[in-house]
């Protein structure tokens, strides 16, 4: 009898812990640690040849990081750069946000050649964020002013193969993050002040056709018992292979995840609040983010995540 109540006991409280698992809301499984605990508004992170590259703005350098050590693998004065993408040329472009130019480097980051217009003459005021497309040309956006009632002064460039510069879009409310879609069909940019996604059609390199609607953020970004200030909104943006879409929020601490579809997947909360961008490193199973912990305070120091497992 002793045998058996313990028995039933045991089975009763088998049973219960399923059912309590199967009630309960899935626990997330990624694991979040970090390539840089102490960066200085680290944005602009790209992966190449089994490294990470990154901006920090307030150094004015280019870091980048071999899976054990970070150092400065460029630096030049009054840049405040954003992002860094490769040149076909077989070296990187640098963009310096706060410079207001361009800086072409060789592999070795030594200087090639600085930009401070394209080729109408057209300064491309402060660069961004930027997309590599699959020839070899790339696409970066010049922001605007960034204030509560700015004129949507936002425009987006293209830097061609060969490295001519023209302009392919304006009119935006601060552009910021940007990406192209899985097809190159589609070059997808943030209008940041506006909380929106909009779509060019891409129809042909390095010409878009009018921009179209493609995702509100407004009921995700401001939705109710949330505090949404007016600099809260989308900055990088990154497809996987499956076209689930990572928004970065800058203002509000998270990754975004939406599907296909546009709903919302899953939200990635980190621990500094202005993220900015972010990208894959040797598979879609490590995701690598630039936050910010402070946008005004000292050097404005931040972190780079490395973020496993990001869908599960």
């Amino acid at each position: 009898m002793v045998a058996y109540v313990s028995w039933w006991t045991s089975a009763w409280a088998v049973l219960l812990s399923l059912v309590t698992s199967l009630a309960a809301p899935p626990v997330s499984a990624e694991e979040q640690g970090f390539v840089n605990e102490s960066s200085f508004y680290p944005e602009g992170p790209l992966w190449h040849a089994g490294k990470l590259y990154y901006a920090e703005m307030s150094m004015d350098r280019i870091m980048v990081w071999d899976g054990k050590t970070n150092a400065v693998f460029w630096q030049g004065p009054e840049c405040g750069p954003t992002t860094i993408a490769r040149s076909m040329a077989g070296g990187f472009y640098i963009f310096c946000h706060m410079g207001n130019r361009i800086q072409e480097i060789s592999a070795l980051g030594f200087p090639v050649r600085t930009i401070t217009r394209d080729m109408t003459g057209e300064p491309v005021g402060n660069p961004n964020e930027s997309v590599s497309d699959s020839i070899g040309g790339v696409y970066f956006t010049s922001s605007g002013i960034f204030g509560p009632n700015a004129p949507p002064g936002g425009r987006v460039f293209y830097i061609t193969p060969g490295g001519e510069v023209r302009k392919v879009a304006s009119g935006i409310a601060y552009a910021n993050g940007l990406v192209l879609t899985r097809a190159q069909d589609k070059l997808i940019v943030g209008a940041h002040l506006e909380r929106k996604l909009l779509a060019y059609p891409v129809t042909s390199a390095g010409h878009l056709g009018p921009a179209q609607p493609f995702l509100d953020l407004n009921p995700v970004m401001d939705a109710p018992g949330r505090s949404a200030p007016w600099f809260l909104g989308p900055d990088g943006l990154l497809f996987d292979k499956d076209s689930n879409l990572y928004v970065c929020e800058y203002g509000g601490g998270r990754v975004l995840i939406f599907d296909r579809t546009l709903k919302l997947r899953k939200e990635l909360k980190l621990g500094s609040l202005y993220v900015n961008a972010a990208t894959f490193g040797a598979s879609e199973q490590v995701l690598y983010v630039g936050a910010a912990d402070s946008n005004s305070e000292g050097k404005l120091p931040g972190k780079v995540y490395e973020i496993r497992r990001p869908l599960e």
